[in-house]
């Protein structure tokens, strides 16, 4: 039975929480929230090859601490369509996913029969979320009045039932408030923690600006409701171009993104080049002849046939060829930028 659920992102901040509390010798349990819109436990890419980074798991491992994935993917996405403190710069609902995410690690504390929660927030730290009003509405909102504590900033925000308890020893928290980072690097150096940290909140897609215009188009076109599970899996990868308001072409960057692709085929038509190699792309919505040729040449454009005359590009459903079109690659600049979402 553990004394104390964290949350804990993969961010430095997250971790040194956990390591803070592992000082007192309480029994903790860390806790991942899956929201399908971040890339934290996405495997490592392994692209440096001198210095890989780890994963979550091998984190939790090294640090000490054991780790649970709690999945909420269908809250998650019914939060975005309509957050109730609304959305960041891009589609972000930082104080909503807060919430959301103190939510579920309120349920698993009454699970586990732990006696609080704690996070890695700083006072201070983000504008969308951190400031003090900010870290009073989502204590209040998810329920945890008095058992959510914050071992960064302890020491500047009121004490809380497990520090009043005597279960933590407040004297040995922080009181880190403000953007430096200097107390946290300091911490991070003195427990081995530097090369650990996995980006946290740096995975989460919704403030990428690339995938934030793309989740905007598909709300403009294709309006929130009507969104499904595989609109939401090409949002992550590809070259976006609108060709209409009810057609969207999407193309793969390199081999990685086709092979993902494929298995996203199933429920499209989908273009494929022929006797070159060349990306896949996926045309997601209502087309018609005229725009499906304007997709093919776009393809075309991404294909060793860049700079030929022309180029076959098979249009296919369920692994089926439907039609073979004779294209030339579109070459200009200007139309696809124009089209690039």
């Amino acid at each position: 039975m553990p004394d104390g659920i964290g949350l804990i992102s993969g961010g430095l901040d997250s971790l040194l929480a956990m390591r803070l509390l592992m000082e007192q010798d309480l029994d903790l349990l860390g806790l991942v929230i899956d929201t399908g819109f971040s890339g934290i436990l996405d495997p490592p890419s392994g692209d440096d090859p001198i210095s890989p980074r780890h994963s979550l798991f091998e984190v939790a491992q090294i640090i000490g601490f054991p780790l649970k994935v709690v999945q909420v993917h269908d809250d998650y996405w019914d939060m975005i369509k309509n957050p109730v403190y609304g959305y960041g710069k891009h589609v972000n609902p930082c104080l909503d996913c807060r919430i959301l995410m103190l939510k579920a690690a309120a349920r698993v504390m009454e699970e586990e029969n732990a006696q609080f929660v704690f996070t890695g927030e700083v006072l201070g730290q983000r504008p969308k979320s951190q400031l003090l009003h900010q870290l009073r509405q989502s204590e209040e909102d998810c329920g945890l009045k008095g058992r959510l504590l914050r071992p960064l900033s302890a020491k500047v925000l009121p004490p809380t039932l497990p520090e009043q308890s005597g279960l933590v020893d407040r004297e040995k928290l922080e009181g880190i408030t403000g953007r430096s980072r200097k107390r946290q690097i300091k911490l991070a150096e003195q427990w081995g923690l530097v090369e650990l940290s996995v980006a946290g909140g740096a995975n989460c897609y919704l403030i990428n600006e690339a995938y934030s215009d793309r989740m905007n188009d598909l709300f403009r076109y294709k309006g929130k409701e009507n969104i499904n599970k595989n609109d939401l899996a090409l949002l992550k990868i590809g070259r976006h171009f609108r060709l209409s308001e009810k057609l969207k072409f999407i193309v793969s960057r390199n081999k990685q993104e086709h092979l993902i692709m494929w298995d996203l085929t199933d429920q499209n038509f989908y273009l494929e080049c022929l006797d070159v190699p060349g990306a896949v792309g996926i045309l997601s919505g209502e087309s018609n002849p005229a725009l499906v040729k304007q997709a093919a040449e776009i393809l075309g454009r991404y294909s060793k046939a860049k700079l030929e005359e022309s180029i076959n590009i098979a249009l296919k459903k369920n692994r089926e060829v439907i039609e073979i079109l004779t294209v030339r690659p579109q070459t200009s600049r200007q139309i696809l930028d124009k089209l690039l979402i």
